[in-house]
């Protein structure tokens, strides 16, 4: 293949001190590239290497070098020795080695903020030491005439090399991070799931992978997209975690489950459910087709799961009852929620308490508001006959018209009877 660049430029290469310099590649690296460039261009090759080496340590702390010193000198000789074949013609582009490659891998293993930026300062600088020595060597080889067609050709065969190289770079750390951030969702999700179904962990794992400290309050949230069109409605996790995070400067954790719900958890010394609800009131403002419900604080490791359960609870009445806010707290209707934790049996004990009062008849109906307002009333017929804009003597009939059709008094069993009579209401607003 032939040279990319003016065969001059090889000629005019000088030997530098034969000494190989320090840190160079091992033996059968060197002879590797020996065999393919030969001795003046590998020598060259080295030199400026070291150079950019030097340059790029100046930039890590000492901690950075112990981490990644081992693989960036390979990195950068092997760049620059690739480099190299690419302009000579003597190899087709390998754009990133494979010690760059390791590298990159070891920079998202160590999940540091500043791990991309030093990757490609690494790149950047390597390509700036290769740009000002072949500037050199043609400005004091070449007359002005022949230096400036040699400068724009070298030009353009270093930048689509580097070029290439921050190109897939860039797009391996992506690859990387993803697949990074995928299994460490997946073992929060496998954590999480195995703590609420009340399996064993340690409190140690709980607090380095999920985050949360065990010792604080904790409170739990679920999201859902309720009812509405096809598509991605739920806010982000991070815009969770900040409406979170503003109800209680502790720590989040932000659980996608599935398409259209979330699971969430805010932990801190003292948590307060009503400050959540307020924040997710005013996130849920821009994304109408989600609904929310929050479990009560409660502390310690097996609080993260009482008060995610709280929050299913909320959950299974608010998605019952469609009446209620977008936002249900677990506290203002807990008796239902646990109420509603078998469906089925939920409509038995409608049909074996009330069954007489169910059905369409609008008369049926206002037997069943009578008798709901009166349990509520704890059977004040005065207040009841108020509440429901009718004379006394109005619910006094109705009061013994539920008694012929139930064959009992209506309120001999107020409990049973008012819990009835709300699940009757809720169900029938579920179908």
């Amino acid at each position: 293949m032939p040279s990319r660049v003016d065969e001059r430029l090889w000629d005019a290469v000088v030997v530098p001190d034969s000494a190989t310099p320090p840190g160079s590649p091992p033996g059968v690296v060197l002879a590797k590239a020996t065999a393919l460039l030969g001795d003046r261009l590998t020598s060259w090759a080295l030199e400026v290497g070291e150079r950019a080496c030097a340059d790029v340590f100046g930039t890590l702390s000492p901690e950075r070098q112990a981490l990644f010193g081992d693989l960036i000198r390979p990195a950068i000789h092997q760049a620059s020795f690739e480099l190299m074949a690419y302009l000579s013609g003597r190899r087709t582009a390998r754009w990133l080695n494979r010690d760059q490659r390791s590298a990159i891998l070891a920079a998202v293993r160590e999940d540091l903020d500043t791990s991309y930026p030093g990757i490609m300062n690494g790149i950047r600088t390597l390509e700036r030491h290769w740009r000002l020595s072949f500037i050199d060597l043609i400005l004091t080889t070449f007359p002005v005439d022949d230096a400036r067609a040699l400068l724009a050709e070298v030009e353009h065969h270093i930048s689509l090399f580097f070029d290439q190289q921050i190109d897939e770079a860039a797009g391996m750390y992506a690859a990387e991070e993803r697949r990074r951030s995928d299994d460490r969702a997946h073992e929060r999700r496998e954590l999480v799931t195995r703590l609420i179904d009340g399996g064993p962990v340690a409190e140690s794992r709980v607090e380095q992978v999920l985050g949360l400290h065990v010792a604080h309050e904790h409170a739990a949230i679920m999201l859902w997209v309720d009812r509405a069109p096809a598509g991605d409605l739920l806010p982000s996790a991070a815009e969770l975690a900040r409406s979170l995070s503003r109800a209680a400067a502790g720590s989040t954790l932000i659980v996608p489950v599935e398409a259209g719900e979330m699971w969430g958890w805010i932990s801190h010394d003292e948590v307060e459910p009503e400050a959540i609800a307020a924040e997710v009131s005013d996130l849920l403002a821009g994304y109408p087709f989600v609904r929310a419900a929050i479990g009560e604080a409660a502390g310690g490791l097996g609080g993260i799961r009482v008060s995610h359960l709280m929050a299913a609870s909320a959950r299974r009445y608010a998605s019952t009852a469609q009446r209620t806010s977008r936002v249900t707290r677990y506290r203002d209707h807990s008796h239902m929620g646990l109420l509603l934790a078998d469906a089925e049996q939920a409509r038995w004990f409608v049909q074996n308490e009330i069954g007489p009062l169910q059905g369409a008849d609008p008369a049926l109906a206002d037997l069943r508001l009578t008798l709901l307002t009166l349990a509520r009333n704890n059977g004040n017929l005065g207040r009841t006959a108020e509440d429901l804009f009718v004379h006394r003597n109005t619910v006094s009939y109705r009061v013994r018209r539920i008694a012929d059709l139930l064959g009992r008094e209506p309120l001999s069993r107020l409990l049973s009877t008012h819990a009835a009579l709300e699940l009757a209401a809720l169900l029938d607003e579920e179908r």
